[in-house]
């Protein structure tokens, strides 16, 4: 008798716990904060000499890189080849992480791969 209460006991008990599962509520997954580390100063003093190289010569970039405009004058062109790509790269850095660009941030990535390329071809042909 005992051994069919024992049984009994452990089909409930088994029973029972198969059963709350599907009942529980799963804790939301919790994102690890990752923190990213500032730039070093020295990145905003290069970037803002490369600004200063850049200078006034392509006031369409920023349609360029977004997409609305697909005419690149030769100034534009020159400046973006003369200050190299690195600096070219870093001042991209900065302007993704505006909120006026932050929307175009895809199309923006493919367009500076178009750009560089279309320039620096360009200005290997005129030289």
């Amino acid at each position: 008798m005992a051994s069919i209460q024992m049984m009994i006991v452990c089909i409930v008990v088994v029973s029972a716990l198969m059963i709350v599962p599907s009942f529980s509520v799963e804790a939301p997954l919790i994102k690890p904060v990752v923190s990213v580390a500032a730039p070093p100063p020295a990145f905003f003093d290069y970037v803002e000499t490369c600004a200063e190289k850049f200078g006034t010569k392509c006031p369409e970039i920023g349609d360029l890189l977004t997409g609305k405009n697909n005419i690149v004058s030769e100034d534009c062109c020159s400046a973006i080849v003369n200050i190299g790509k690195q600096c070219h790269d870093a001042l991209l850095t900065v302007l993704l992480q505006m909120d006026n660009f932050k929307q175009f941030s895809s199309i923006i990535s493919q367009r500076d791969a178009w750009l560089w390329n279309y320039c620096a071809n360009r200005s290997t042909k005129t030289a």
